[in-house]
């Protein structure tokens, strides 16, 4: 970064130090969106985190301090013009101050897009903004953040086993709009004709995401994962009759799969499952490696993210490579390995699966013959 604050003409630097006076980034509630409350709450969190200190810039301002007070200071010194100063340095000054503006504006749109995908979920209003010109009680015209709230579109599927409600998959995209998921049937190359199809969440998905990710406060996140997978799917399994099996990841990385079915107008996600449940490659691969059933993933606890990333599974080598043998390993390392497992299950696997006990082991690796 450029802007070297210090270049500032002497008597402009007492601006800084004046009340702020702009109130830009402004933000308006669309008042024709449910969820007043949300957004309201929303709002406020906004504000707030617009009150933190920037860590990637030369000026140790937050983005509310620059929007109101440091961009305005800059305005006047441009107004007032170059006067008694060098305009060669005034001109690089302004130059570099573009570069920092720049900058700020992503912050400023990272942190509210970050409030957003926090609160929002697809089956229950997803929160978006929109950049609109608004004309504040006794002001001037201003550019101004709109938030919103959009509820997905619900709708009930006549299945054989019976009616499944669903919504339409969506998500807050960069430009904090609402996006929806579509498949390109043909770009897949699914059987049947060549067609693009909305993308909808049964209900029951849900909840078995909430179940096996237990983690309320990351939830928007979870959710947003959830659409980017199905907007980039991945087939793992085609199971027939139109049925397969989509990678669920966060990231680049494989935390489950949803268990998809086309259909003549939709794609419809009927459920979730995670990595080592029934009906999985990997599960199946757990079966044969150690002969685990279903009773048995379910009896060590398995089958819950949980287990994975706060157990002290992954301090143990042979269980670590036994996993990553039936291709779950990689959920052993996605937390950093220093520090105290919160969840102390190791022992009681090994014993499940009769490993035997590692320490004597290695004492029987290290005795001479």
């Amino acid at each position: 970064m450029g802007f070297d604050p210090k270049s500032l003409p002497p008597e402009e630097l007492h601006e800084l130090g004046r009340p702020r006076r702009a109130r830009f980034p402004l933000f308006v509630l669309d008042t024709g969106s449910k969820r007043q409350d949300v957004l309201r709450a929303i709002e406020a969190e906004v504000k707030s985190s617009l009150e933190e200190p920037s860590t990637g810039t030369p000026l140790q301002l937050s983005p509310s301090e620059f929007f109101e007070g440091f961009a305005p200071m800059m305005d006047r010194v441009a107004a007032r013009g170059p006067g008694k100063h060098d305009p060669a340095k005034l001109e690089k000054l302004f130059a570099d101050f573009e570069e920092l503006h720049e900058v700020f504006v992503g912050e400023l749109v990272v942190r509210v897009l970050r409030v957003l995908i926090a609160h929002s979920r697809m089956d229950a209003g997803l929160f978006s903004f929109a950049v609109r010109s608004v004309n504040p009680p006794g002001e001037r015209e201003q550019k101004a953040f709109v938030l919103a709230c959009v509820v997905p579109e619900p709708r009930r599927f006549e299945l054989d086993a019976g009616p499944r409600d669903a919504v339409r998959a969506g998500a807050v995209s960069a430009t904090g709009e609402v996006e929806w998921c579509e498949w390109d049937t043909g770009a897949l190359e699914l059987p049947g004709p060549a067609r693009r199809l909305p993308v909808w969440v049964q209900d029951h998905a849900f909840e078995r995401l909430r179940q096996r990710i237990p983690a309320p406060s990351i939830e928007g996140y979870t959710h947003g994962t959830l659409f980017e997978s199905l907007r980039h799917p991945r087939i793992t399994a085609n199971q027939g009759d139109g049925t397969f099996l989509v990678e669920y990841r966060w990231h680049d990385v494989r935390v489950g799969h949803l268990a998809v079915t086309v259909l003549e107008d939709a794609v419809l996600v009927r459920t979730f499952l995670f990595l080592t449940m029934q009906g999985t490659p990997e599960a199946a691969k757990l079966r044969a490696r150690l002969k685990l059933k279903r009773r048995d993933i379910e009896w060590l606890d398995l089958d819950s993210f949980s287990v994975f990333l706060l157990s002290d599974m992954g301090k143990d080598p042979e269980l670590k490579r036994i996993f990553d043998e039936c291709g779950c390993g990689h959920l052993l390392t996605l937390v950093p390995a220093s520090g105290e497992p919160a969840m102390k299950v190791a022992d009681e696997v090994r014993k499940y699966l009769k490993l035997g006990d590692p320490v004597r082991r290695d004492r029987a690796r290290q005795e001479p013959e």
